[in-house]
């Protein structure tokens, strides 16, 4: 069987266990809350600092750049496309691939050599519903948190460079935060860290799953993992925004 053929049956199979997962008995809630909490808290900290610093930067740089062309009102534009629309849900989809979606190709494919998974679909117990299932949920959920978290620091760090350049109060800068914010603004974010959470825990449990026997296929499985993942991550990104300014030119 080609390699396409495995990752269509897969696919499939996720799939089929995705839409009934609520109502499947081997799906590990243990494991999804697991999932949640290394996903979601344990990096919370390198979220929070890179969000802050990537907030700081932009509104540094955007008011200066901007403040030379006399289009001061448009930092705030600059900020949320920066911030929440684009650049923030792709900074947080990298960084859990690089802590968290390693971990379940390496955990997953340690899992196959030792013939645990073996030992599971001995029992009857679905390897899918069981192993992956809770792991791409808990991804998405996982995501879903910390992009809210990565957008509430990275907006703080705007406003407390604004107030170091130029005291700006925190009730001009939000109001004028609120009215450059468009329904798009909002929805969109909410569309990618979906959509990331889903190819991240996806692609990575595919690769782990697809271990051998040998312990130097994990490494390689985990370096394809990554490397598939940085392309198809800037290759969705890149669409729904295309698709996202489609929409808002017409």
């Amino acid at each position: 069987m080609k390699m396409t053929d495995h990752i269509l049956d897969y696919l499939d199979e996720l799939l089929r266990e995705l839409l009934t997962w609520h109502k499947n008995r081997h799906v590990s809630v243990l494991v999804l809350i697991n999932q949640v909490l290394f996903t979601g808290f344990e990096a919370l900290g390198p979220v929070l600092v890179s969000s802050f610093l990537l907030g700081g930067l932009v509104a540094y740089t955007g008011r200066t750049f901007l403040t030379d062309l006399g289009q001061n009102q448009l930092i705030y534009n600059l900020i949320i496309m920066a911030v929440v629309r684009d650049v923030g849900p792709l900074v947080v989809g990298i960084i859990i691939l690089l802590r968290s979606g390693t971990a379940i190709t390496t955990e997953l494919g340690s899992m196959r050599i030792n013939r645990e998974i073996d030992a599971l679909e001995t029992m009857g117990i679905s390897s899918m519903s069981y192993l992956v299932v809770p792991r791409v949920i808990g991804m998405v959920f996982a995501i879903l948190i910390l992009s809210a978290y990565f957008t509430a620091m990275g907006l703080s760090g705007a406003y407390i460079t604004f107030f170091w350049l130029a005291k700006i109060p925190f009730t001009d800068f939000f109001m004028r935060l609120t009215n450059a914010l468009t329904a798009a603004d909002l929805y969109i974010p909410l569309i990618k860290a979906v959509f990331t959470g889903l190819l991240i825990g996806t692609l990575c449990s595919f690769h782990g799953l697809s271990v051998g026997r040998a312990p130097t296929e994990i490494p390689q499985r985990a370096i394809k993992a990554v490397t598939q993942c940085v392309l198809a991550l800037l290759f969705l990104h890149g669409i729904i925004a295309l698709i996202s300014f489609s929409w808002e030119a017409a």
